[in-house]
């Protein structure tokens, strides 16, 4: 019987271990949140989806607007860009992430939207979204493009 009781007191207070050590993973999350070394303000998904089809119409007015000879293709939330050597670039939403991933010929970048300043923020080299953007296209087209939402 004494060792039924050792054995169940090990396993309490693992339990209570297992729940303190949850506690402190919710404390540093909230309070990571709530820091003002963090730039990104959680939103909602109905924000995040406004605000992530704002971008991707921009683009395709920005491709439009840019006069270099470049098919685009937008559907649900998935934007293909297609220029003449066949090469492609795709935008597309990662809703469950709020992020905005895109896939160049090159590589694969995930933007999240900084709301302090506004704009879309690469996550991996903290590039921001027009200025990858413009990169990645003057590389595909062969010619030099700077698109904006402007």
């Amino acid at each position: 019987m004494s060792t039924s009781i050792c054995h169940e007191s090990r396993l309490n207070q693992a339990f209570r271990l297992n729940l303190m050590g949850i506690y402190f993973i919710v404390l540093l999350l909230y309070s990571y949140a709530d820091s003002p070394n963090n730039k990104r303000k959680l939103m909602n998904d109905s924000q995040y989806n406004l605000i992530a089809e704002d971008l991707l119409l921009a683009v395709e007015e920005a491709i439009e607007e840019s006069g270099v000879d470049i098919d685009y293709e937008g559907v649900g939330g998935l934007l293909t860009l297609t220029f003449k050597n066949s090469t492609k670039i795709i935008i597309n939403k990662q809703a469950p992430l709020h992020e905005i991933w895109i896939a160049t010929k090159f590589n694969g970048h995930h933007f999240t939207y900084s709301d302090s300043e506004e704009i879309w923020v690469d996550k991996r080299g903290g590039d921001e979204f027009w200025q990858f953007l413009s990169n990645a296209v003057s590389i595909q087209a062969e010619t030099e493009v700077t698109l904006s939402s402007e």
